[in-house]
């Protein structure tokens, strides 16, 4: 009698559970070593010196074998145990061997001391959100110490549409077989993989996975680069160090963690013989800066030295990619709106309400009407006053007013936020509150120098505490 085969029942599983017991097979296609030679020559390219890389999505750990080979000290990161897993087993007798560790991708470990970040084979296409890949690259940047390179690859819209667009594979090993389908949802910019994976020691299940990535134009990558703390190096199509196109099938993007101010050397005097003399000072993205000193020390000097109100008569000033040496003066308002000021005396306007004082740096920068409101919404949110947004200044109290300037100096999404005795004016309990504010934009990734001359208020806080007097630092 002819027997039906008894048909397998389907189990949905996580990505990567059961695809990681063939994984290394699936992908025998690639070649890791060119991976490796790859992401060596852009370290040279760019004058990187350090000793060890962190791939935050090793998958099974092949590339970090292969970059082992070639004498870096290597740590695995990724989102999926059965992987690190397999990892783990592969390389237990390598000196790397136990280096592997899960995490989440948008979270790598932080090590200041690292040289090197990697993430590769599209894994930065899993991140579907636009604010996950925000938090993910804040995070990164804190994990790089100071010149360090995160270097990410992404599959192109041309590389879903020409290969994988309606996709379909068998394969079949000893020991198990899958069948691969993929499309692409053009007007989603999804790219779906679909996996039925069956085990021979199991013939009662076949096993599915579904795979989501978000697959953006290259240009809008970029963008997201630039609204990050990272400077972009370069963008490399294929495996070269041609500039990116958008039709190529994969690009990999080098970016660097770099100062975000540097004072070096600086001297302004002035008439009455006050000033400052030879101030060398380094601000780092994402990080905290206290200049503590006392009235009429040079604070307020060395602040406008960086959005050049003052010019040095030497030495010279960095903010971002503008240095003082060569800026050109319809330059100037370009540098400015990197930065955020907040000033001792709050600066409103008091014909206007709150909304509108700080709707109107946006509407000098000619954004749209619809995008001014969600972000003046957002900055007041920020600042714990969305309820005051139609209150006129001279309705508030000076520590509410202080919270107006910083959602003013925040609303333009700066990479900087300068801020000149922004407490001042306040009693104490006040001040801490606005320290509070302070503290909270800086924990987002945006850099941070604040002058004031009361060390004991700032004490509480995480962050250097440099100190100037007589127009010198301590």
């Amino acid at each position: 009698m002819f027997m039906v085969p008894k048909r397998r029942k389907k189990i949905a599983v996580p990505p990567y559970s059961k695809l990681s017991e063939i994984y290394d097979r699936v992908m025998s296609h690639v070649d890791y070593e060119k991976w490796a030679e790859y992401v060596e020559q852009i370290i040279d390219r760019h004058s990187v010196h350090g000793e060890q890389i962190v791939d935050f999505s090793c998958g099974t750990g092949t590339l970090c074998s292969k970059l082992a080979e070639r004498g870096w000290g290597v740590m695995g990161c990724d989102t999926s145990m059965p992987m690190l897993k397999k990892a783990r087993q592969k390389y237990y007798d390598q000196p790397f061997g136990h280096s592997f560790f899960c995490t989440d991708i948008r979270y790598p470990p932080v090590n200041r001391a690292c040289a090197v970040i990697v993430s590769l084979y599209d894994s930065m296409n899993y991140l579907i959100l636009k604010k996950d890949w925000q938090v993910c690259l804040n995070h990164v940047y804190e994990a790089l110490c100071d010149g360090g390179l995160f270097i990410f690859d992404v599959s192109t819209v041309y590389n879903s549409i020409s290969d994988f667009a309606d996709f379909y594979k068998r394969d079949q090993f000893s020991d198990a077989s899958y069948v691969r389908k993929g499309r692409y949802i053009l007007d989603e910019g999804i790219q779906e993989n679909y996996f039925e994976i069956k085990f021979k020691n199991d013939p009662e299940h076949v096993f599915t996975e579904r795979h989501r990535q978000r697959i953006r134009a290259l240009n809008t990558v970029r963008n997201m680069v630039f609204d990050s703390p990272f400077k972009l190096l370069g963008s490399y199509r294929d495996f070269t160090f041609q500039p990116m196109i958008e039709d190529c099938e994969r690009v990999h993007f080098c970016t660097a963690k770099t100062t975000m101010i540097e004072l070096q050397n600086v001297k302004v005097t002035y008439p009455t013989g006050d000033g400052i003399e030879r101030i060398s000072i380094t601000v780092s993205s994402g990080e905290m800066v206290f200049l503590v000193g006392p009235s009429g020390a040079g604070k307020s000097t060395v602040l406008k030295t960086i959005y050049l109100e003052e010019w040095p008569e030497e030495g010279h000033v960095i903010v971002g990619d503008y240095n003082s040496l060569f800026i050109r003066p319809r330059e100037i308002p370009f540098l400015r709106r990197h930065l955020g000021i907040v000033f001792q005396d709050f600066k409103l306007l008091h014909d206007r309400d709150v909304f509108d004082n700080i709707a109107f740096v946006l509407q000098v920068l000619g954004r749209k009407r619809k995008n001014i409101k969600r972000l003046v919404l957002r900055a007041l949110a920020d600042v714990g006053l969305s309820h005051k947004s139609h209150k006129y200044p001279q309705e508030l109290s000076g520590g509410e007013q202080q919270r107006v300037s910083i959602a003013r100096a925040i609303v333009n999404e700066p990479y900087i936020l300068l801020a000149d005795e922004p407490t001042g004016n306040l009693d104490s309990v006040t001040a801490q509150e606005i320290l509070d504010v302070i503290s909270r934009i800086n924990a987002r990734g945006t850099s941070v120098l604040l002058a004031t001359h009361d060390y004991r208020m700032v004490e509480p806080y995480t962050g250097r505490v440099e100190r100037i007097e007589q127009g010198r630092l301590l």
